[in-house]
């Protein structure tokens, strides 16, 4: 079959995905699933907006209705952004912060050490600062405060400051007995945060797009999303007061690069405002005006180098994600706030340092739980649940990840010490781990999150029941038929010819991509593997022709593919422009299998 076109006719006239004949891939066990595009629908649009059949096909595949949707999609703007009181609470949150700009109220904006905790503190204590409020900042450390808001970390974030408001940001939904504390202290709070709603709140004004009740028609913000939603609210309000002389105030809008950060590194939807969002804040990103980006840039960057979603999620969310979990993260936010630019180079060499240190200690802790994994998995485990003492609870998120990735099953990644257990929790999106966590509720004692993603604290007396109980909820559902194979999903089968330079650049306007707008990706039958080798870290390298073109394709992670001489295959890629060469392509293998 030659060509998109060609493929595209085969395709039945729907909006569902089937799955590709042939056996199971090799990578990751899933069942290749190519879409099913509604090619009329796609016409539509190809004609209304002058795009190539293929980038339209691209469209639809992505939930596009019509032509209106498609060019809002592919020209976002601030217009697009929804009002920010459609957020519960939202006007009770800015009466009261007027309140305290107008008392000079002491304010302690309180964040989590994730990049979107950091980026959301960062953007809310810049925002008041330029207002002149009476403003700190502060993170806790998790060697020495424990994670997230505790009785601790509240009393050293609150020595030396006459605090009146205490402002969260992604945190605090779950801290009941931590914001009864400092609400004994005479100190109100408002909690900016996007997580799940536990039936029982702490008292406080939340600002949430999850809240039960909400009108607010999107619930998929990060905490940053809504941070910046809340300074938005606030600057309207004070226009509309008249505080900014002759219509000046300070601009919303660089902060955007603080939300892109946070956004992609959540892992959220990058659809409706999120797209946005990150579509815009890239832009300011690229103009490097803010001194912490630009020192951090310079370290993981050249000049010549297109700043893209990838850089975040590969160079820059790593290195501020490092400071939470082996070091200060308040770091980030001094760097990420200082209007010195000798004194963000030196926070970004710190960042540096602490990001090799977890590079090491994540490489330990993977290994040690690869061992383990591998054991339940051969004992026929459908969720795992790994645990040991003295793993460093920094990496726990992203080990937990790996071994996601590397057995698709459920995993529950922990941390003992001193008889006490911290662990994260992921799993396959067809797969809600958090559901899992509600049934044990009476073994954890704090939990909450996503539903992909949680975390949680126990005492590590109870953790071989709760793996024996999240291993029996696991098989009941299961046994429901309610879970789906998991699927690699292909948008069209493709000829040679639309991988060229000119038609890749085209898809590029559907940019950025991340979850809830993947990469395009797509099927190639019949290429002749050359060569292989394994580079990097485990990474597959391998040379395969088609007609009579000769291909390199790099497989991420993909090193234990074994790929015969010789032999016909199948390809998934998926096709970018490289970020160092404008005028290149790179070839990303998603999955393998011989033709039969």
């Amino acid at each position: 079959m030659s060509g998109a076109a060609g493929a595209q006719d085969e395709l039945a006239h729907s909006d569902s995905s089937t799955p590709a004949k042939g056996k199971m891939s090799t990578f990751g066990q899933k069942i290749w699933s190519i879409e099913a595009p509604n090619l009329r629908r796609a016409g539509r649009i190809s004609k209304a907006l002058n795009l190539d059949p293929l980038t339209a096909t691209l469209l639809v595949n992505r939930g596009i209705e019509d032509e209106e949707d498609a060019w809002r999609f592919l020209n976002p703007s601030l217009q697009q952004l929804h009002d920010p009181f459609l957020i519960s609470h939202m006007e009770e949150a800015v009466l009261r912060v007027r309140r305290a700009l107008a008392r000079n109220e002491g304010i302690l904006v309180f964040g989590d050490d994730d990049v979107d905790g950091l980026t959301s503190t960062t953007v809310i204590f810049e925002f008041l600062r330029t207002l002149g409020g009476d403003v700190r900042a502060f993170i806790p450390q998790r060697a020495k405060h424990g994670h997230g808001i505790t009785q601790k970390a509240l009393d050293v974030a609150l020595e030396g400051h006459q605090t009146h408001l205490m402002i969260t940001a992604d945190c605090g939904l779950s801290a009941l007995a931590e914001i009864a504390y400092v609400a004994s202290k005479g100190i109100d709070t408002i909690i900016v945060d996007h997580h799940e709603m536990p039936e029982l709140l702490p008292e406080a004004v939340i600002l949430n797009p999850r809240t039960r009740g909400s009108r607010f028609p999107f619930r998929e913000l990060a905490a940053v999303g809504v941070a910046f939603k809340f300074i938005c609210a606030l600057r309207s309000h004070f226009a509309m007061l008249g505080v900014f002389a002759n219509g000046s105030g300070p601009l919303v809008e660089e902060s955007l690069d603080l939300v892109s950060l946070g956004t992609v590194a959540d892992v959220v939807p990058l659809i409706d405002e999120n797209r946005v969002f990150v579509s815009l804040g890239l832009e300011v990103l690229r103009r490097r005006r803010r001194c912490g980006v630009s020192a951090l840039l310079e370290k993981v960057t050249s000049e010549e180098e297109r700043i893209t979603e990838r850089t975040i999620c590969y160079r820059l969310a790593p290195r501020l994600n490092a400071a939470g979990r082996m070091g200060d993260a308040n770091r980030c936010v001094s760097m990420l706030s200082t209007d010195r630019y000798a004194v963000a180079q030196s926070f970004a060499h710190d960042l540096e340092g602490y990001n090799e240190k977890r590079q090491a200690t994540e490489g330990e802790v993977l290994r040690e739980a690869i061992e383990i994994a591998e054991e339940q998995v051969a004992d026929g485990r459908k969720v795992l649940v790994v645990y040991k003492e003295g793993w460093h609870q920094g990496v726990l998120g992203i080990v937990a990840s790996r071994l996601l990735e590397r057995f698709h099953r459920p995993t529950l990644l922990i941390a003992v010490r001193d008889g006490r257990a911290r662990g994260s929790a992921r799993s396959p999106s067809e797969f809600g781990v958090l559901n899992l966590l509600h049934g044990c509720e009476d073994l954890i004692e704090n939990y909450g999150g996503h539903a992909v993603a949680a975390g949680l604290t126990m005492d590590s007396v109870n953790l071989p029941e709760l793996s024996r109980r999240i291993e029996a909820q696991a098989l009941e559902v299961l046994k429901s038929g309610l879970i789906s194979e998991p699927m690699l999903r292909i948008d069209a089968e493709v000829g040679f010819d639309d991988l060229s330079l000119a038609q890749v650049k085209k898809f590029e306007k559907l940019g950025p991509f991340g979850a809830g707008n993947m990469e395009p990706t797509f099927l190639l039958h019949g290429a002749r593997t050359l060569s292989s080798r394994v580079v990097g870290r485990n990474h597959l390298r391998a040379k395969v022709r088609i007609d009579r073109s000769v291909l390199d394709v790099i497989g991420f992670s993909m090193g234990d593919t074994v790929l015969t001489r010789g032999v016909l295959v199948d390809l998934v890629l998926t096709p970018r422009i490289t970020s160092t060469h404008h005028d290149q392509i790179e070839l990303q293998l998603l999955a393998v299998q011989e033709k039969e």
